[in-house]
């Protein structure tokens, strides 16, 4: 039996033909095996006649691939074609689909593989919606679906396309439940999560059931990606929060905590932020490390400075480098009743300083200790500072040494020379020399004392201390900077 007719401007030839005219196949889903049980009986109680191939003129079947593989596999040899060229085979395709009632229906599943399928054959994203005949948003959300791992969608596959359960290798993980409620709307609140997480939600609503037995439906699908994208976002907040500590335990720490106990989780919801019970459990990371390293950094500005952040007489020595120019002549005031806060008794207060200001500098930390000397800091060089007003090019600077009560008694040198252009501004703009302030932190200080720099810039009295096998408190009001300095301190960098 031939036929011709004429159908949306193609020609359309209709005749009987060997299943060999069949050279190639235009996919857009993939073989559902359940159905094509079902399709060969149905041809085998009422024949083959209802069923027509659409396939192209050079062979490609396009239309009709489960009716051709139960044709093949119930031995018959001819079957009726529809022979024709389409502009569009993708289109077609899915319009033959639709509008065959003994057709399997083509699923979100379908559909999503054959963008995926279509865009990794280099199509443009706009290109494959033309073919479709969808709108570039709708493409876009179903090409997002590729983010889910190959796990979860196995099983998203087997719940949508056929509906049976299967075996599980593992712990009977992927008994699915009849009909199970995924759609690509859904799918869009597991996008963003982990691996572990898509895998683990998609098997309890496949299941119907949580590990516990409790039922599991798309609420409880929606309110567990909620929960999971929290401790996702207090995840990536504590590895930001303890960047500066080089030991992962603390991460791992944090993690378990967050994961063992909901209340976490459930505080981050509530307050649709980080809450005090998660900042208590951060703040516990950093002083256990601190105090293990011998290393801790307060930010914080010292006119803010409170007995619980240092007790008081806990310092055997403060070297610091504290601002010069005149905005800051004040913080010496501040710097002095710190010093006579948390120094222990005999303690000595080490202060770099320069010279324009140094009677102010004098005054104000004479208020609080007793003066003891000032040694001389040779800066040789390209360190010297010309001092344009006074027309006096600075070969030294002035290094304050003021005690607590009655110093320890000790001799020293008054005399500090630092190598040619030694001083650092790699690291902060103020910055000095390491060998100059590993000669001061030797001169003023003795294995295992506490040493505090409340104008941590970039850490090179922290360094030092740590080198020497000293304890060290660093303050600094700049978080970036002290984020800097930690970093250099305990990678031990020059």
């Amino acid at each position: 039996m031939t036929g011709e007719v004429s159908h949306m401007n193609e020609t359309v030839v209709t005749e009987y033909r060997p299943l060999t005219f069949v050279t190639g196949f235009h996919e857009v889903r993939p073989l559902n095996h359940d159905y094509l049980k079902r399709l060969r009986q149905k041809i085998n109680e009422i024949g083959a006649k209802p069923y027509p191939l659409s396939v192209t003129p050079d062979g490609v079947l396009y239309g009709g691939r489960h009716r051709y593989e139960a044709f093949k596999a119930l031995g018959i040899t001819h079957a009726l074609m529809h022979i024709s060229a389409p502009a569009n085979l993708d289109r077609e395709a899915i319009e033959l689909n639709k509008a065959s009632e003994d057709a399997l229906p083509m699923t979100f599943v379908d559909y999503a593989e054959l963008v995926w399928s279509r865009l990794g054959e280099g199509q443009t994203q706009q290109a494959v919606a033309d073919a479709i005949g969808w709108a570039l948003s709708k493409l876009k959300m179903y090409a997002a679906l590729r983010s889910i791992c190959d796990e979860a969608w196995d099983i998203i596959k087997v719940a949508t396309n056929s509906g049976y359960a299967t075996d599980s290798k593992e712990d009977d993980a992927t008994e699915i439940v009849a009909n199970a409620t995924f759609t690509e709307g859904l799918l869009r609140n597991i996008l963003d999560l982990e691996p572990a997480q898509q895998l683990d939600l998609c098997q309890k609503l496949a299941k119907g059931k949580d590990k516990k037995g409790h039922k599991f439906g798309k609420a409880d699908f929606k309110a567990g990606a909620e929960r999971y994208r929290a401790r996702n976002a207090m995840l990536k907040a504590a590895q930001v929060l303890l960047s500066t500590i080089p030991d992962s335990s603390y991460i791992d720490a944090v993690q378990a905590a967050i994961d063992s106990n909901a209340e976490y989780v459930d505080e981050y919801l509530k307050n649709k932020a980080l809450g005090p019970r998660f900042e208590r459990l951060i703040q516990a990371q950093i002083d256990d490390w601190q105090e293990q390293s011998n290393v801790r950094i307060i930010v914080k500005d010292i006119r803010l400075l409170l007995d619980e952040d240092i007790p008081a007489e806990s310092v055997d020595v403060i070297i610091t480098d504290p601002p010069y120019p005149a905005d800051y002549i004040e913080l010496f005031d501040t710097l002095g009743e710190l010093a006579a806060r948390v120094l222990k008794p005999g303690g000595s207060l080490i202060a770099m300083t320069g010279q324009r200001y140094l009677p102010q500098y004098l005054s104000l930390l004479g208020k609080h200790l007793k003066y003891h000397w000032t040694l001389a800091y040779h800066t040789p060089g390209g360190q010297a500072v010309q001092l344009w007003t006074e027309e006096v090019n600075t070969f030294w600077k002035p290094v304050l040494w003021f005690v607590k009560d009655d110093r320890d008694a000790r001799w020293v040198s008054d005399f500090i020379s630092t190598p040619v252009n030694a001083n650092d501004k790699e690291h902060h703009k103020w910055g000095q020399s390491i060998p100059g302030m590993k000669a001061i932190v030797e001169r003023f200080s003795n294995q295992g004392d506490v040493i505090l720099d409340p104008f941590l810039g970039g850490g090179t009295t922290g360094l030092v201390a740590k080198q020497l096998k000293r304890k060290f408190i660093g303050v600094d009001v700049d978080e970036e900077a002290a984020k800097i300095a930690i970093k250099r301190i305990h990678e031990g960098g020059a």
